[in-house]
């Protein structure tokens, strides 16, 4: 991966296919994900990978139509479908 934009997409790539290896490896030992709707916080890699591949059963399915800059990194917008 070369820039924000193709690690961006490879995240979201691996969600939707449920490669959950691959969002793993794409993701920070120390990474910290807030949902601020509910008040969330999941801390580490480890969390993560698991909050996602068992938090969200269901045949989901999400597309993203805009991956831009943003000043810490980058900013996706994306659809459930």
């Amino acid at each position: 991966m070369n820039t924000a934009h193709d690690a961006v997409a490879a995240y979201w790539a691996a969600g939707e296919a449920r490669d959950w290896q691959r969002f793993g490896d794409l993701l920070s030992e120390q990474v910290v994900y807030e949902a601020p709707q509910s008040r969330e916080r999941v801390r580490g890699r480890e969390s993560s990978v698991r909050f996602n591949a068992e938090g969200f059963p269901g045949d989901w399915h999400l597309r993203v139509t805009r991956v831009g800059p943003a000043p810490s990194g980058s900013i996706t917008r994306r659809t459930d479908r």
